[in-house]
């Protein structure tokens, strides 16, 4: 039997569900026909309608929808029949193999410090137990044992701290699953702490955050005007919070694993998801020392216009101000001063000398420089000079 292409362009996908009748082809594919449309949908793919293959049968013209370009190329390859990743960005690929090939060397330094007798026999792995004896809890996890035993359940039957949200019967292996993580991580210094009211795992000042949940099922039931209830199932979800990088960070019970059998996976899941927030705060960084710069310049820029201003204001206060000396000098040189003057007369000319006087005082090569320095219009070097230029102007609110 010829083996199906499953490895397809829009084009050749487009070309597709418009010639075979989606649900032929979802068959040929082992897909229902609602799955397929998700595929098409996911890669922009248009589909026909409802009604269109029945058009075809009667001999009706019909408009088969074009498909249109996109730039995302990671949309462009098509898998069918294949379970749906997200896109990984080539920045985030290089992370998880730098943080993979980090974590192998933390792991070799560690193996070389051990003593050479327990290189030989490695440490069993000891399953958590199922009754909590507080003498074998760790530490750093014996007050999240008596915040979730003071809780009262609430409506639904769960203890919430928030991040943790369980059935009380699920206290004590919460309690025994963070305990072992503790102990487990430990190897590799990392600490629990209490960070902004909830747990977290911490190593050199940065902190990754985790849940336990506790999922319900819907069961039908006659009692009271609803047809169905919620039951817990007695199940964990564990799950380690961070952006969508491609590592694993969620692990739940299933018919025939615990999620306590994943305490090495989950272990392994914190120290990649410590690197990749390492990677991610260093870039926030970087992006926020190049906002700040963009910022300062810009600021540069106002501040260069508003120094122009006020160099041509001291300017002009300088011209106006030789030119009432001048105005001054010449209206007191040329007024009538001899002989017996009216006392009113004496206090204007007096005014006018003691006018002249201030004015070619504020007007002094010392006075201006003082100003200069003052409000400095001209200094050497330039307080405001840019090396780089003038920034580009700001397109909009969010442009930096």
């Amino acid at each position: 039997m010829e083996e199906i292409k499953r490895v397809l362009t829009r084009e050749e996908l487009h070309e597709l569900v418009w010639s075979t009748p989606m649900q032929q082809l979802a068959e040929r594919y082992g897909l229902s026909d609602r799955g397929l449309a998700k595929t098409c949908e996911r890669h922009l793919v248009p589909v026909p309608g409802r009604g269109y293959w029945a058009k075809i049968e009667a001999g009706q013209r019909v408009k088969k929808t074009p498909l249109r370009p996109v730039e995302n190329t990671a949309i462009h390859t098509v898998l069918i029949g294949t379970k749906y990743i997200s896109p990984q960005s080539a920045h985030i690929a290089g992370v998880l193999a730098a943080a993979k090939m980090e974590l192998e060397r933390e792991d070799e330094e560690i193996e070389k410090s051990r003593p050479s007798a327990l290189l030989s026999e490695p440490e069993p792995v000891r399953p958590a137990p199922a009754v909590i004896s507080p003498a074998g809890i760790h530490s750093d996890a014996k007050p999240l044992l008596t915040e979730l035993r003071r809780l009262e359940p609430d409506r639904d039957g769960f203890v919430d701290l928030g991040y943790i949200k369980v059935s009380p019967s699920d206290i004590n292996r919460v309690v025994n699953l963070v305990s072992a993580l503790a102990y487990q991580l430990e190897g590799y210094d990392f600490e629990l702490v209490t960070d902004r009211n909830r747990l977290r795992f911490a190593k050199d000042g940065t902190t990754i955050g985790f849940s336990i949940t506790a999922p319900r099922k819907r069961v039908a039931t006659k009692s009271g005007w609803r047809s169905y209830d919620y039951l817990h199932i007695g199940r964990l979800v564990f799950e380690i919070y961070g952006g969508r990088d491609g590592s694993r960070k969620n692990w739940s019970d299933t018919d025939n694993r615990k999620v306590e059998e994943a305490i090495s996976e989950i272990v392994e899941g914190f120290r990649v998801a410590l690197i990749v927030e390492r990677e991610r705060q260093e870039k926030q960084r970087i992006e926020d020392d190049r906002r700040a710069h963009m910022a300062h310049r810009r600021e540069l820029v106002t501040l260069r216009q508003q120094r122009e201003s006020d160099r041509l204001s001291f300017l002009h206060f300088i011209s106006a101000a030789r030119r009432e000396v001048a105005d001054l000098k010449a209206t007191i040189a040329t007024v009538p001063q001899d002989g017996s003057l009216p006392d009113d007369y004496q206090r204007m000319i007096g005014w006018a000398k003691r006018r002249l006087d201030d004015l070619e005082a504020e007007t002094s090569i010392e006075r201006i420089q003082e100003r200069l320095v003052e409000q400095r219009l001209y200094t050497d070097p330039d307080h405001l000079f840019d090396p780089e230029g003038d920034p580009p102007p700001k397109a909009n609110y969010w442009d930096d």
